[in-house]
């Protein structure tokens, strides 16, 4: 992701905790369920079925209604 520091800043920091900087150098993925406004990221170098674990997670029916009793 390329782009100015403060909008990195921005989405850096809700999903890592941190913002940009001179150990950020993990290469990162955002997964999102838009539809329900939840989203987690997963370490870039997973393999594809991590991250097909993932994806499967942020869908699930359960997940998604804990995160609408938290909104």
């Amino acid at each position: 992701m390329t782009g100015e520091e403060g909008e990195i800043n921005k989405l850096l920091k809700p999903f890592v905790g941190n913002t940009a900087g001179g150990g950020m150098h993990v290469p990162t993925i955002f997964i999102g369920n838009d539809r329900k406004r939840l989203w987690t990221s997963a370490v870039g170098v997973f393999g594809a079925e991590e991250l097909i674990k993932v994806i499967d997670h942020i869908s699930n029916p359960l997940v998604e209604a804990l995160n609408e009793q938290q909104l």
